[in-house]
């Protein structure tokens, strides 16, 4: 199999996290290639042309970090790394990890912006909704005590780019959030998986 990332993508981390948390380095083949480039490898594979893109041995292409991880969970006979629907509060909570790590991409692309065409407008809603996030999981953070399952991996990697590209992380007033993010990036699949430049 193989996984195609680009370095920097935080959906691309999270694939190549579980991939070293599962124990599969030896199963699944991480590719780097471009993205929004015509030329790139990964459109033979996938149309969409976004990462993480996970091309199985029959020639099937997963394009979805959710997808992906379901999959990776079934092959290393991990039943617990995504939430299953007949938890339904576990399996909103994960969604909710992804709607973090989505909109923290969100903020992080709008700051990236030419300063003539950033929106204030945006920068304001993404850093509110991010400080309300925070305040919820500092609350809930018993849930994220699965160390391979996607909803963890999904924030350790958005806080980490929060951290890297906008100086936003746990602060004093999530003391408790703050400590397991410490922990979790200390993590050998986090250290290996480190974005470029930033």
């Amino acid at each position: 199999m193989k996984l195609f990332c680009t370095p920097n993508s935080p959906f691309s981390r999270v694939a190549r996290v579980l991939v070293i948390e599962l124990g599969l380095e030896t199963a699944v083949a991480i590719t780097t290639v471009t993205v929004r480039d015509e030329n790139s490898e990964l459109l033979a594979f996938s149309a969409s042309g976004k990462v993480p893109a996970l091309c199985l041995e029959n020639s099937h292409t997963l394009s979805d970090t959710r997808m992906i991880a379901q999959y990776l969970g079934h092959i290393a006979s991990r039943n617990n790394v995504t939430a299953s629907l007949d938890n339904i509060e576990d399996y909103a909570f994960e969604g909710f990890c992804l709607s973090v790590l989505e909109s923290i991409c969100v903020w992080v692309r709008e700051a990236r912006r030419a300063p003539a065409h950033i929106s204030e407008q945006v920068i304001k809603l993404e850093r509110a909704r991010a400080v309300r996030s925070l305040e919820y999981l500092d609350e809930h953070l018993h849930k994220l005590q699965n160390t391979y399952a996607l909803a963890s991996i999904a924030i350790a990697c958005a806080l980490d780019i929060a951290g890297r590209r906008l100086d936003f992380t746990a602060n004093n007033k999530q003391q408790k959030l703050a400590k397991w993010l410490f922990k979790f990036n200390h993590r050998a699949s986090m250290l290996a998986t480190q974005p470029l430049n930033t």
